[in-house]
């Protein structure tokens, strides 16, 4: 905040902020350097130049200089006198600078060499730490090396104490071993024994040691002992009495290894087929069930004798005794078959019973084999080997079968199918129960004969037995659908709804009626159980195709069965929608009793649609519990058609005619019922339709209904001759434009007289028809029936034009 300035040559100091002149440090009191500061000055920096006279006085030397105004004038004398001391002031600057350099370099060789001392100084220093480190480390290895040696030693001692604790146990047990042995304390013994055999392993790589082999070899010698002893225990085929001392030798056994189990396995195996032989069965097919029994009963004396005791359960000897038998047994069959071929051509009937028997026997013993595996496994966690007796025995009957084993399958499906099931069942209880026996049967038959055929045998059952039965049980299905719509019926407008359909043949003549609660339950049952059969007949199919032999592959079909089904599903569809016809006719009836001809106000529907949609909704929510799904979605359809149909016949039974106006509120009539099936299906809450679902239906529901709306839109148009027959042709499609339609449309149009009518049905270029008169229109009901029957039902109108 100080700045210099010199003022007559006096150097000063100024504070800006106090406004006032202070003389410096450095200077008298007078404004010049003081005596010691310009002594030391000339000491340091000696010059000659007035400029560095302390005593410069400016106007001094500026009058010295140029003493008159005229001199400054002369010769350029100021200019002069200005670069002069401009020369100066660069000379002094080139000084100042030089010596400011020359101090600089100085000071960076002292700072230098500084550093280089520093560096040196910091050199040495590390070099003493490394050499103290190395030091150090060499110290610490020694110590860690010591340390090593003992731990090294530790270990060494440890595992030596460890091995000769073990070479004394080894020792130990060996003599031990020997003692219970000798005193036969088997079940002590084989707990010795293990441990015996587990540090024999262990001393394996020691061998070469001599104490350690000469134990090896007593183990070995021992071992040989043991398995004399425990052989001759079995020899002498002790009583009961021993039965723990053999329980315990089985324990040994199993010590000793696989080879000397199988040997004791096979000893009994041996005996007890040598009992087998021993009896004298006669070699006749008559004698193979009573060799079934001497097996079972040769089983239950081996349990009650001890044998499962005694045994343990994973050397499964029962089973490979059975298994044993089956084998002996299989040649002694193969012998008793081929001796006794002749008698087969004649009577087969022994020769069947003993293939069922001997598929029951194998069937038995692989269930109580997978038994007592399954025990094994949950109680001892122990896996062995699976057993199984299927297709032992039996695939010895298979070419002395060829031709009678079916025929007496057929036989036994007979019984139970037409007997079992469709008599003496009570389907009328649970229809489903039949149609699960039915599967079962099927299965059960699958089952006995791919274990001993899968091939010609197998294929004459597909063709012969069992889609006959299937076929047999659609037509007992079929037969209780009809039973339901076998009950008279009075009523003339549902005679005149079954003959419509007949003549439309759209639901196969069946007559309009209501069912009771039981033969509702019947039918719907119907469609639920061959729903449940055609999964089992798939299934079914696939299973024989992936076990039938290559060459039948490709003519095993049920494709006949299946249309045998769906058409009894059909049926009883059908037979649901004519309930349905029925129970609708009351609303109909009262739409054909209406006098459209007077009708003068076109209002949202007719009173009797509203009766109409009440009936639907409450009969459709109780049968969709009794309905799959898949094919609830199938009756509505058919249901919607078939409404259709009934709407469109019903409209021919109108005596009083239609008015335009009529025809309009019957359009009126149509839309209002076109968008209560937009929600037809989800009005139940037995399922849940997606979204594709409900759509597809809502388009095919709105296409059925089309036909009834043109026809209507037909019947509406005015009465101008012209304007309804250019209607006429531009709403139906050609093909279906013919004089049977246009009839129709003009009997039942009222804003025409007859002649009219008459003209242009001749316009049209058809034969002459009779119009009825009023007065015909309006006869009794039986002449409506009459006349009706003779002509052509609008719903086959509708079906061509669909």
């Amino acid at each position: 905040q100080f700045s210099l300035f010199r003022k007559r040559g006096k150097t000063i100091l100024m504070n800006p902020e106090q406004d006032s002149l202070q003389e410096s440090n450095l200077t008298s009191t007078d404004g010049y350097y003081s005596e010691k500061v310009s002594n030391t000055i000339k000491e340091v920096l000696p010059s000659t130049s007035v400029f560095d006279d302390d005593n410069f006085d400016v106007f001094s030397y500026i009058n010295s200089k140029f003493p008159t105004f005229e001199s400054l004038e002369e010769n350029n004398s100021l200019s002069i006198v200005i670069r002069k001391i401009k020369d100066n002031i660069d000379n002094a600057d080139e000084k100042i600078k030089a010596t400011i350099q020359k101090h600089n370099l100085d000071e960076a060789k002292e700072d230098l060499k500084r550093a280089k001392e520093e560096m040196n100084t910091l050199y040495d220093q590390i070099k003493d730490i490394q050499e103290q480190a190395t030091n150090s480390e060499q110290v610490i290895a020694n110590i860690t090396k010591d340390i090593k040696a003992l731990d090294y030693g530790k270990n060494n001692l440890e595992n030596t104490i460890g091995e000769l604790n073990r070479v004394n146990s080894f020792q130990t047990f060996i003599e031990q071993l020997k003692v219970l042995i000798k005193k036969k304390q088997y079940n002590d013994a084989s707990q010795t024994f293990a441990a015996v055999n587990q540090l024999y392993d262990y001393f394996q790589p020691y061998r070469k040691v001599s104490k350690i082999k000469k134990m090896m070899d007593n183990v070995h010698d021992l071992r040989v002992t043991i398995k004399e002893s425990i052989m001759k225990e079995f020899e002498r085929n002790s009583t009961s009495n021993d039965m723990e001392l053999l329980r315990g030798a089985c324990l040994i056994i199993d010590q000793l290894g696989d080879s000397e189990r199988k040997v004791i396995i096979q000893t009994y195996t041996n005996q007890f087929i040598k009992q087998y032989k021993a009896h004298q069965f006669q070699n006749q097919i008559d004698s193979i069930i009573p060799r079934f029994d001497w097996c079972h009963r040769a089983v239950i004396e081996f349990n009650n004798s001890g044998g499962t005791n005694i045994f343990p359960a994973h050397w499964a000897v029962k089973q490979e005794c059975v298994t044993e038998f089956c084998i002996a047994l299989r040649r002694d069959v193969d012998n008793i078959l081929e001796s006794s071929k002749d008698e087969f051509k004649h009577d087969i009937s022994r020769l069947y019973k003993a293939l069922r028997a001997t598929i029951d026997f194998e069937k038995r013993w692989t269930r109580e084999f997978k038994k007592a595996q399954e025990q094994l496994f949950e109680n001892q966690n122990i896996e062995i080997s699976i057993y199984s007796c299927m297709g032992h025995i039996s695939p010895a009957f298979e070419p002395y079968m060829e031709s009678t084993y079916v025929k007496h399958e057929s036989a036994h499906f007979d019984k139970h199918v037409q007997v079992t099931i469709c008599v003496n069942s009570s389907f009328e209880d649970d229809p489903m129960l039949t149609a699960q026996s039915m599967s079962l049967l099927l299965k059960k038959s699958f089952e006995n004969v791919v274990v001993f055929s899968t091939g010609s045998i197998l294929f004459g059952l597909v063709q012969q037995v069992w889609k006959k039965n299937l076929i047999a049980y659609s037509s007992f299905l079929k037969k209780k659908v009809n039973s339901c719509t076998s009950k008279p019926n009075n009523s003339t407008y549902l005679n005149f709804i079954k003959n419509a359909f007949d003549k439309s043949n759209s639901t196969s003549s069946l007559m309009p009626q209501v069912l009771s609660k039981d033969d509702l339950y019947y039918v719907s049952s119907t469609i639920k159980v061959i729903s449940y059969l055609l999964e089992e007949i798939e299934s079914f199919e696939d299973v024989i195709l992936d076990t039938i032999d290559d060459e039948y592959k490709k003519k095993v079909t049920f494709k006949q069965v299946n249309r045998s089904y769906f058409k009894v599903m059909t049926l009883a569809r059908d037979v649901l929608v004519m309930h349905f016809m029925a129970i609708l006719s009351p609303p109909f009836e009262e739409m054909t009793k209406m006098n459209w001809a007077a009708y003068e106000e076109v209002t949202s529907h007719s009173s009797y649609i509203e009766e109409v949609e009440r009936i639907i909704e409450e009969h459709l929510r109780k049968l969709a519990f009794l309905l799959p799904q898949l094919y609830f979605k199938s009756f509505c359809e058919r249901f919607t058609l078939s409404l259709v149909s009934l709407f469109m016949d019903s409209l021919q039974q109108v005596s009083s005619g239609i008015s335009m106006t009529g025809a309009q509120q019957l359009l009126m009539d149509i839309g209002k019922l076109k968008n209560f099936f937009k929600r037809l299906l989800s009005l139940q809450r037995a399922f849940t339709f997606d979204e594709d679902d409900l759509d597809s239906f809502v388009q095919t529901s709105h296409s059925l209904f089309e036909p009834a709306e043109r026809f209507l839109k037909v019947l509406s148009t005015p009465t101008d001759k012209e304007t309804f027959m250019g209607i006429f042709d531009s709403i139906l499609p050609s093909k279906h434009r013919d004089g049977s339609t246009l009839e129709k449309v003009l009997n039942l149009k009222m804003d025409m007289n007859k002649a009219e009518k008459q003209a242009l049905i001749e316009q049209y270029g058809k034969q002459t028809l009779t119009v009825p008169s009023k007065h015909q229109r309006s006869s009794s009901a039986s002449e409506v029936d009459q006349s009706t029957e003779e002509k052509t039902s609008v719903l086959s109108w509708m079906n061509r034009f669909k």
